[in-house]
């Protein structure tokens, strides 16, 4: 896999853990319930650097319950089909003022030009790791868009708080 698409994959991926995260933090300090709660956002993202194979990726989130929120993960690109590569990491982890989530994400990033590329298929299952999150979960999917040689990805994301 060449360096330019490693890294579009890298910032599409990062974009959907950005967002993932945002819609965890949006019912920050809840109790868990059985229904959950409906949550949405926006997730603006970028790679910060790489390692070797390794990506960094760090991002902004606008989320309906929680407000403003941020994320970071790691992770490495497997190519799956010419102009399609698959995104999954482990390292997802949502920052709020209350708490934090963690957890995996994952998506197919696919290379539609130089300077466009689309996210799909994106999944993310996030547990509460401190603070007032302890104890909750953020379940959901997402979608995307960027530009690769920007690293700079937007994704959207729809889930349920517990």
């Amino acid at each position: 896999m060449s360096a330019r698409m490693r890294h579009v994959v890298a910032v599409g991926g990062s974009a959907a853990v950005i967002g993932l995260l945002g819609a965890a933090a949006a019912a920050l300090g809840a109790k868990p319930t059985a229904t959950g709660k409906k949550d949405s956002g926006t997730i603006h993202t970028g790679e910060i650097r790489a390692v070797g194979t390794t990506l960094y990726q760090a991002g902004s989130v606008s989320d309906t319950l929680f407000g403003s929120a941020a994320v970071t993960f790691s992770t490495t690109l497997t190519l799956t089909k010419p102009g399609t590569v698959h995104f999954t990491t482990n390292t997802a982890k949502l920052w709020t003022p209350t708490g934090t989530l963690a957890g995996t994400v994952s998506a197919d990033i696919q290379l539609v030009s130089a300077t466009r590329s689309i996210v799909a298929n994106g999944k993310l299952t996030l547990t509460g790791r401190s603070g007032s999150e302890q104890g909750h979960t953020l379940v959901g999917t997402f979608t995307g868009s960027g530009d690769p040689t920007t690293t700079h990805y937007v994704f959207t994301y729809t889930a349920t708080y517990r």
